[in-house]
C-alpha cells in the first residue's frame, strides 16, 4: 500500500462537492457540517476522524 502526500491529494470546496455529485447548493456542507432547521439541529450524515470517514 502506498502513501499519498497530504500536497498531492485533491482539495473540494463545498460547492465542488456539491456540483461533482450533483446535490442540490448547501447540501454537502450540511452532510459534512451538520445544520439547524426549524429549531432543530441535525448531527452531520458524515463524521470525520484523523484516519477514516465513517458514514
Amino acid at each position: 500500500m502506498s502513501t499519498t502526500s497530504l500536497l498531492e491529494r485533491a482539495i473540494y470546496t463545498y460547492a465542488d462537492v456539491d456540483r461533482l455529485n450533483s446535490l442540490t447548493p448547501g447540501t454537502g456542507r450540511r452532510w459534512l457540517e451538520g445544520y439547524q432547521r426549524g429549531g432543530v439541529f441535525y448531527e452531520p450524515y458524515f463524521v470525520m476522524s484523523r484516519q477514516v470517514l465513517i458514514w
